[in-house]
Order: structure tokens, then C-alpha cells, then sequence
């Protein structure tokens, strides 16, 4: 309704779903149950030190995604190198 209304609100709209689009990465997700914690852990291997938590499957991935954007974002910041995703799954030991 507004969008036709206010063209201003409607093209922050639009700068803003750019950026949603332009933030979303291909780094290989590692999700699992943890018993002592009690809760589902997300670990983003290609990311050191990029882990999160959720209490169910879907909310360990969606905090993982921001974990995703807020360590990249903290890299640029300190100009600390960005790795690319692999895009390929991940060697096991």
C-alpha cells in the first residue's frame, strides 16, 4: 500500500532487498545435536571460529547465516582476508 504511496520508502525498499540478495553465501553449513548443550550447533568450517546455536534445526541455520555475515563483515573491518566458498563439501577425518 505504502509502496505506491511513498516512492522514497519504496526504492529503501528496493536498495534494501539488494543488499539482503547480495549477502547471502555459499560456505558450507555443519549442523548437529549437542546433549551437553542441549541444543543444535552450527559450525561453518570454511569460516574459523564462525559456529552458532539454535534450539531447533531451522534456528541453528538462520543464526548461522547471520554469523556468516557478521564475521565477513567484521573481516572487511579489519581488513582481514575473506576466503572464498568451496563449493564443494568438506573432507572428513
Amino acid at each position: 500500500m505504502c509502496l505506491t504511496i511513498c516512492p522514497l520508502f519504496w526504492g529503501k525498499i528496493t536498495v534494501l532487498q539488494i543488499k539482503v540478495k547480495k549477502l547471502m553465501h555459499k560456505y558450507e553449513i555443519i549442523i548437529f545435536w549437542d546433549n551437553t548443550d542441549s541444543c543444535y550447533i552450527a559450525d561453518v568450517p570454511e569460516l574459523p571460529g564462525c559456529m552458532a546455536h539454535g534450539d531447533s534445526y531451522d534456528d541453528a541455520l538462520t543464526n548461522a547465516k547471520e554469523a556468516i555475515d557478521l564475521w565477513i563483515d567484521t573481516a572487511k573491518e579489519f581488513n582481514n582476508p575473506i576466503p572464498e566458498p568451496k563449493g564443494r563439501r568438506l573432507a572428513f577425518a
